[in-house]
């Protein structure tokens, strides 16, 4: 009977054993191993949008000649600094002599034009009349007296070939007869200087028609000149002719006015120095010494290139254009310096407009920022790398990004509690910043897991591999 009572209770322990080493190892299985964890607790998030942009002129001014001219001078060179009223160009006076030579030609038109009109405003006497027909005639025979000349030119030309094709003849003739001993020297020297006289005098006759062809071309323009101003006369007889004439006249007097007045402007600011307008660094030389400048072509760009007058313009992409307000401030980095400089957003251009970003087309929002507080330099034309701050909250709960997980368009984190068991918690997402995340949801001191894998899971027990066991 006490064997059987042994017995049993052997058998009782061993069970009791078999169930507690089983128990045991049921819990190690499901204990899962963490190497990353953080607390929640209190920062400050600054939620940032990355952007390029490129340092430019606030003010910058060009210089341009007044009218064309020929520049002879060129006193400063890119780099230069200038006051204002330095000469930065001195000009050539041809132009200058060439505006007064037009308006005094001008002048006489508009004389000669009041005339016309005073004329055409008075009734033709038989007198006028009378004088005309006199110039017409003159000018006719003065034309035909020219075609005569022509004519006669021409005979002369004509019998002159004739002479020279003979003296050419005998010419070739002596020269065969002194080679065979026929003839003197002096007579071959003879035969030749009569030649030459003879195209000289055809060299000389043909000048002579040609000025005289001349002459009538500008005899016949005066004729017909002459035959305009009697038919005007006699067309006074006319009443609709006259009205219309006098308003032709009247015309042409009202745009010789306007010539004259246009042509003294120019003499009035014609410059034969071009001058600095404001004080400044020359930025730009497109004056050349000897070339010509023109009225639509600067010559000089003149520019405070100190740091107030630079600004940044940046190209911010169009979908992170949403927070961007006028006096955020901006981190900005130069290629050649990674210290970071401060600005401020002074100006946000109404429209966005497509651009070329490196090698494709991009919709960018173009903003201005003023630089407030320059830890590099900064010159026109340097590449800027920026951050513009479009937010920052202060003292607020926060959690490494990579701590939450996203299903079902909702927010979660896992948690581990103080005894190691794990939480899945739903929170709310207020702003980021660039590893961080402010959250609603959790307690300042909690403890999450960061990058979690399939094996975590809610009700999952967990052992801390990571460095956060206490809350720092």
């Amino acid at each position: 009977m006490k064997k059987k009572k042994l017995f049993i209770i052997l058998l009782i322990i061993i069970v009791a054993v078999v169930v507690f080493v089983t128990c045991t190892n049921s819990k190690k299985e499901k204990l899962v191993n963490i190497s990353e964890t953080d607390f929640v607790r209190r920062d400050n998030i600054i939620t940032k949008v990355d952007a390029k942009g490129t340092v430019e002129f606030k003010d910058n001014t060009f210089v341009y000649p007044h009218e064309t001219k020929k520049i002879n001078k060129v006193n400063v060179k890119i780099g230069d600094d200038v006051n204002k009223g330095d000469i930065l160009a001195e000009y050539d006076s041809e132009n200058l002599n060439n505006l007064k030579h037009q308006l005094s030609e001008a002048k006489i038109n508009l004389d000669n034009a009041k005339i016309s009109l005073k004329s055409a405003k008075l009734p033709a006497t038989s007198s006028e009349l009378s004088q005309i027909e006199t110039q017409m005639l003159q000018s006719d025979k003065n034309v035909s007296d020219l075609k005569s000349s022509i004519k006669q030119f021409d005979i002369t030309i004509e019998q002159l070939n004739r002479d020279i094709e003979n003296a050419n003849t005998q010419y070739e003739n002596n020269k065969l007869l002194y080679e065979n001993g026929g003839v003197s020297k002096n007579d071959l020297d003879n035969s030749n200087e009569a030649l030459k006289k003879l195209e000289d005098q055809l060299s000389t006759i043909n000048t002579q028609r040609q000025t005289a062809l001349e002459s009538i071309n500008t005899a016949q323009k005066n004729s017909e000149l002459i035959k305009v101003q009697y038919d005007a006369l006699k067309n006074k007889l006319s009443d609709s002719k006259i009205k219309n004439q006098i308003e032709q006249l009247q015309l042409q007097v009202d745009q010789i006015n306007l010539q004259i007045n246009d042509i003294n402007k120019k003499i009035n600011e014609f410059e034969l120095k071009e001058i600095a307008p404001v004080s400044g660094k020359i930025i730009s030389v497109n004056a050349i010494e000897g070339d010509i400048a023109t009225e639509s072509k600067y010559v000089f760009e003149i520019a405070d290139t100190s740091l107030d007058n630079l600004i940044v313009k940046i190209n911010v992409p169009e979908n992170n254009t949403g927070d961007i307000e006028l006096n955020q401030n901006v981190e900005l980095e130069t290629e050649n310096s990674k210290l970071i400089s401060m600005g401020k957003i002074v100006k946000i251009y109404p429209v966005a407009e497509k651009k070329q970003v490196n090698t494709t087309s991009e919709t960018v929002l173009t903003i201005e920022v003023q630089i407030t507080d320059a830890k590099s330099d900064f010159k026109k034309g340097y590449s800027i790398d920026s951050n513009i701050i479009t937010s920052q909250h202060e003292n607020v709960l926060v959690i490494p990004l990579v701590a939450t997980i996203s299903e079902d368009d909702k927010d979660y984190v896992y948690t581990i509690d103080e005894n190691s068991i794990v939480h899945k918690k739903n929170i709310n997402i207020k702003s980021y910043s660039d590893m961080y995340v402010e959250i609603d949801g959790l307690s300042e001191g909690e403890k999450v897991i960061l990058n979690p894998t399939g094996q975590i899971q809610d009700g999952v027990k967990v052992r801390d591999m990571s460095q956060n066991q206490v809350k720092k």
